[in-house]
């Protein structure tokens, strides 16, 4: 599927003992049902996902990870400062909110720490029948340099937290200034409406207006009607969330123009994107990625432009951990998932060890978390390309956990879907059984015609005998009268 020069190398992975039937399924559900073009069907119906794995890592493994973007025993009120800065914003207006810096996202891409190796081994044995990678962000981004994606990033830093000199808090002008650049560092950090599956980037339309700062929430996109209408409406939740943000790629192309800066990307590839959310932070609805709203690059040249979920195209989906040890009910921060179509939504609830897998074009955002949480909640995000074999459909769902449930707006066509069904075979019924009777009435005909034809050729043979006999007794009365 991929052309000379472009190559999705698989997620890196170790020795693990864990096998695919381990796997906890909490949640499997489709919703965000809509009508969609396709290029194998003409249009097709389309289902997203949302799974909810639990204990999918081990505690060791998880308080791991959250050293690995923190320090180890960090208890403090906010995430360190020497891997994090506030400098994202989820929408105009928006207070900033914590993201890692450059240096230290472009560290954990590049490491090989076996708690990263493991639930990169875990998410790959899940899929057995396709091949996972990372979001190629030097593929799909055709303003980058060149790095910024996958495990193996050439020169990228050291070991997570050694910084580059330039890689300190900035402000949001800065920010915007080298997001505007095309720099690698950048690129790992600018966002098209969110920033990973929990503050993941999302679609054309969601950046902070003016500033080019990206959204940096949590959650993704809602459902169309049909056709490409159906992709337009996706982008329209999307982007109506926002107080302020620009409605369209033309329209932010206008106002990049009009401010002398670079127009804003419509896709973040960052391979990892890392939250802590705190109390007071505000975090808008978006999607992570929408492969129908690709810039123009290596990866659109490759698999042109689809909506997410076409069969024989890869997958974009997003994978989120929660990382802190416990997180009672009052801190709230949940991760919100919306079916616009329907204006009802699904509620997953932080939890240790708890992993989400999302289609990134599922409208989603963070909650904020409580003031009585009094500090942040961490969580990590991958995102991902699930490349399916030849001939075969990518998808969360697998078949062994049984049907998904559907909700929301697959609710309804699931019900539109099973009337129409019955109405066919309604349909095929009555056609049957009217097929029937007509048998049974040409069968009637024929057995009144031959009950016809029986009784005149007995009403025939009945004559002959009675001629043949009127002509016997003539014989015999002319017979005795000679005699005499």
């Amino acid at each position: 599927m991929e052309p000379p020069g472009v190559v999705l190398p698989p997620l890196a992975t170790h020795g693990s003992e864990w096998a695919q039937q381990q796997a906890e399924v909490t949640l499997n559900v489709t919703l965000d049902a809509a009508f969609v073009p396709s290029e194998s069907q003409g249009t097709r119906l389309d289902f997203a996902h949302v799974v909810v794995l639990d204990n999918f890592v081990s505690d060791e493994h998880r308080q791991q990870l959250l050293d690995l973007v923190t320090q180890p025993g960090w208890s403090g009120a906010g995430p360190p400062d020497v891997k994090w800065e506030r400098e994202t914003c989820d929408g105009a207006e928006f207070p900033p909110t914590w993201g890692l810096t450059d240096a230290a996202l472009q560290a954990l891409a590049r490491s090989t720490h076996p708690a990263k190796l493991e639930l990169q081994t875990r998410l790959a044995r899940l899929y057995p029948d396709a091949v996972i990678s990372h979001m190629p962000s030097e593929v799909m981004q055709p303003w980058q340099a060149g790095g910024g994606g996958g495990d193996d990033i050439e020169g990228a830093p050291g070991p997570l937290g050694q910084e580059q000199a330039d890689a300190g808090p900035r402000s949001a002008g800065e920010a915007a200034a080298r997001a505007s650049s095309g720099s690698t560092a950048a690129g790992v950090r600018r966002a098209a409406a969110g920033a990973g599956a929990e503050g993941a980037p999302g679609s054309a339309g969601q950046e902070q207006a003016g500033t080019g700062l990206r959204s940096e929430g949590e959650e993704t996109a809602g459902a169309p009607s049909s056709g490409s209408e159906a992709v337009k409406a996706r982008r329209a939740a999307a982007g109506a969330g926002a107080e302020g943000a620009t409605g369209s790629a033309g329209q932010e192309q206008e106002q990049a123009d009009a401010e002398g800066r670079d127009p804003p990307p419509r896709v973040d590839a960052n391979p990892y994107v890392a939250n802590a959310a705190v109390h007071g932070d505000r975090f808008q609805w978006h999607v992570d990625a929408d492969p129908s709203d690709m810039p123009e690059s290596a990866w659109t040249s490759t698999h042109g432009m689809y909506c997410n979920r076409e069969p024989g195209k890869p997958l974009l989906f997003s994978l989120l951990l929660y990382l802190d040890a416990k997180w009672p009910l009052d801190h709230d921060a949940e991760t919100l998932f919306l079916d616009s179509s329907t204006d009802t939504g699904l509620m997953v609830r932080p939890r240790p060890r708890r992993v989400v897998l999302l289609d990134q074009d599922v409208l989603h955002r963070l909650s904020v978390p409580s003031a009585k949480a009094g500090r942040p909640r961490y969580s990590l995000v991958l995102k991902l390309v699930m490349v399916p074999k030849a001939g075969q459909t990518a998808s969360l769902a697998r078949p062994e956990w049984g049907a998904p449930c559907a909700f929301g707006s697959a609710a309804r066509a699931q019900q539109a879907v099973a009337q129409m069904a019955r109405e066919r075979k309604r349909a095929r019924d009555e056609a049957a059984a009217a097929g029937v009777e007509g048998v049974e009435a040409v069968a009637q005909m024929a057995r009144e015609r031959a009950s016809e034809r029986k009784r005149a050729r007995d009403e025939a043979a009945a004559a002959v005998v009675e001629g043949v006999e009127a002509e016997a007794g003539g014989c015999r009365q002319q017979s005795g009268g000679v005699g005499g």
